[in-house]
């Protein structure tokens, strides 16, 4: 994930400024509201795997007037960076997943959409859309930046068997690894790389594993 930078920043590409609170108690924003300040003040809790990620986001939420949690109750909202991390926050009543700008990041981003496990997807590379995020599924509204559906349209259509593939290819495991481990015939692999090299535009192994690599595949082995 890329060190995010600029945090300070508080005025999100599409003109949304994050209310701040100050000394008195009071707010002062650029286009938010009185209503849209008050909105703002809500609990939330950051439980992310990057340290640069949540250092932004703890930084946002103290401009914003936000109280930081480390534990999450029925009106919190759960920032993320890893679906994993839900698991026993099933009590929280909004989750943002915060993804990886690349192709597959997104991709991901928008499968746990769709299946209602979170409420709003964001790019790490805009931590401040994070404001607007917190905003609409306060209001009860999915949230979903321009730029993560734009990016996730750039993922191939592939089965889970085809990215585990992908990722043992950018791994370096050779055919006959993939298919002990997978529990297939080498012929069967073979058969699946062919398909793979088709929808990648690859020519061979090697091709395979740089454009997996940057649509966002991590390398890893797939083990029997």
């Amino acid at each position: 994930m890329p060190e995010l930078r600029q945090v300070h920043d508080m005025r999100s590409a599409n003109g949304v400024e994050v209310a701040s609170a100050t000394e008195s108690g009071t707010a002062e924003s650029g286009t938010a509201d009185s209503a849209g300040v008050a909105e703002l003040r809500s609990e939330f809790c950051v439980d992310v795997r990057t340290e640069t990620l949540r250092e932004a986001l703890n930084h946002i939420g103290t401009r914003a007037g936000w109280t930081l949690r480390r534990t999450v109750g029925p009106d919190t909202c759960l920032v993320i960076d890893e679906p994993k991390a839900l698991i026993g926050h099933s009590i929280a009543r909004s989750t943002i997943l915060v993804v990886d700008p690349t192709p597959w990041g997104a991709h991901a981003g928008m499968k746990a959409l769709a299946s209602g496990t979170v409420s709003a997807v964001v790019s790490s590379e805009r931590p401040t859309d994070l404001c607007e995020a917190l905003r609409t599924v306060r209001a009860g509204w999915a949230s979903v930046p321009l730029d993560v559906l734009e990016a996730a349209s750039k993922m191939p259509d592939l089965t889970e068997r085809q990215v585990a593939i992908v990722g043992a290819v950018i791994s370096g495991q050779p055919t006959r690894e993939i298919a002990k481990g997978l529990y297939l015939s080498d012929a069967s692999i073979k058969r699946e790389l062919a398909t793979l090299f088709r929808s990648f535009g690859a020519d061979n192994r090697l091709a395979l594993a740089a454009l997996g690599t940057s649509l966002g595949f991590r390398p890893r082995r797939v083990c029997p």
